[in-house]
C-alpha cells in the first residue's frame, strides 16, 4: 500500500458537509498569545501561516473566548464586545489559515469556573451551573488562589444562561462572517459547557 493509498490520507466529508483532503487534524491548543485587545495579531498570523503549510485535512485553531468577562487565561483570544471586535483582524487570521487551502475551526469556549478575575473586578465570581469551586488542593498556595483569584462561582441564573447561549450563537456568526468554515464548542476540561454535563457539578 502506497502511503497514498493510506486511510488517513483519503479525502473525508463530515456530517455537516465540509470536505477535507486528508483525515490528519491540526488540534486545538492554548496558544497564549492574545495581545492588549486579545484579538488576533502578528503573533498568531505567523503561527497560523506556519501551520497551514502544513497539508492537515484540518486546522482547528485554539479557544477563544465568547465572553471577555469570563476568560481562561488572560492572554486568550476573546470576542469583545460588538463595539470593540476588529473584524479585519478575524477576516485576516481565517485569510491565514485558510491561506494554502485548508479548511480552519475556530474553538469557542466559555471558562466558566476556571476563568480567573483578571478581567472583572477584584474577587468577583465567575458563572457555572453550581456553586461549587475549583479543585486544585488543599494547600496554602491553593487556597490562596482560590480566595484571591478563582473564587467559587455564582450559580447561574435562567438569565445568564440565556445570555451565555446567545453569546455563543453570535460568537458563531461572527466567525463565519470572518471567512472560518465553522466553529467547535469546548466541551471538556472541566469548562462551562463541560460543568453542565458533569454530575459532579451540579
Amino acid at each position: 500500500m502506497s502511503q497514498n493509498e493510506m486511510p488517513i490520507a483519503q479525502p473525508f466529508e463530515l456530517p455537516c458537509g465540509l470536505k477535507l483532503s486528508n483525515r490528519i487534524v491540526k488540534a486545538s491548543m492554548e496558544e497564549m498569545l492574545g495581545s492588549d485587545d486579545n484579538q488576533p495579531n502578528e503573533y498568531i498570523y505567523r503561527l497560523y501561516e506556519r501551520w497551514a503549510k502544513g497539508s492537515f485535512g484540518l486546522i482547528l485553531t485554539g479557544n477563544v473566548q465568547i465572553d471577555e468577562r469570563y476568560p481562561g487565561f488572560m492572554t486568550d483570544m476573546m470576542i469583545p464586545g460588538q463595539d470593540k471586535i476588529d473584524i479585519d483582524k478575524w477576516k485576516r487570521y481565517a485569510n491565514v489559515c485558510q491561506s494554502h487551502g485548508t479548511p480552519t475551526i475556530v474553538q469557542i469556549n466559555h471558562a466558566g469556573r476556571q476563568s480567573p478575575s483578571g478581567k472583572r473586578p477584584f474577587r468577583e465570581p465567575s458563572i457555572a451551573p453550581s456553586p461549587v469551586p475549583l479543585s486544585i488542593g488543599n494547600n496554602i498556595f491553593a487556597r490562596t488562589l482560590r480566595r484571591l483569584v478563582i473564587c467559587t462561582p455564582n450559580e447561574m441564573t435562567r438569565t445568564q444562561i440565556d445570555e451565555t447561549v446567545l453569546k455563543f450563537v453570535e460568537a458563531a456568526e461572527i466567525m463565519v462572517k470572518a471567512g472560518f468554515a465553522g466553529v467547535e464548542l469546548h466541551g471538556s476540561h472541566g469548562y462551562l459547557i463541560s460543568s453542565f454535563l458533569s454530575p459532579k457539578n451540579k
